[in-house]
């Protein structure tokens, strides 16, 4: 199956069938990343090969790809992070038979007939997500951008900072 994604899938049953899904998840179908994100404007490649294994055991392989759109923690503007992430999942009922797997799957538990792909597809973006999103090299961000607190000319000094605890000498006295 090529082009819309479903919104609603069936694992199991999708599993037995063998069905390959293709499409393009836009970013405002999933809600959580969309806040990660500094642009939320378009979505990422998704490619889902369902099918079960040699040990009988229902498998969902998801790929996706595209670009998210960050903001850089020392410049607060936009870096682009690609992500092109692969996981295997097994899909399972209960907690005990993901206790069980063999080989390189991580579990999905369904405890419903019926879960959301978006979601699903959300939780591994947001699992991809740097944990403080930078430029990878600081000359990408402009020079002193970045830098807390440095003055505008390099000549000029620093305004005099009050002390905080100067309250506290003037009750002393008193």
């Amino acid at each position: 199956m090529s082009g819309r994604l479903p919104e609603l899938i069936d694992p199991f049953r999708l599993a037995e069938q063998r069905v390959l899904l293709d499409g393009e998840l836009a970013f405002a179908a999933m809600p959580r990343l969309a806040a990660a994100l500094a642009d939320a404007e378009g979505g990422v490649q998704v490619h889902c090969e369902f099918g079960v294994d040699e040990q009988h055991a229902r498998f969902v392989r998801i790929e996706v790809r595209g670009d998210l759109q960050l903001q850089c923690q020392r410049c607060m503007g936009l870096v682009a992070y690609p992500v092109q992430l692969t996981v295997a999942l097994a899909i399972v009922g209960s907690e005990a038979a993901a206790e069980r797997l063999l080989g390189d799957y991580e579990p999905l538990i369904v405890r419903e007939e019926r879960i959301p792909l978006a979601e699903l597809i959300e939780d591994e973006l947001l699992l991809a997500l740097p944990v403080v999103a930078r430029h990878a090299d600081e000359q990408q961000c402009a020079p002193g951008d970045w830098v807390a607190g440095a003055p505008e000319d390099p000549g000029e000094e620093p305004a005099p900072r009050k002390n905080p605890f100067a309250v506290l000498g003037e009750l002393k006295r008193k």
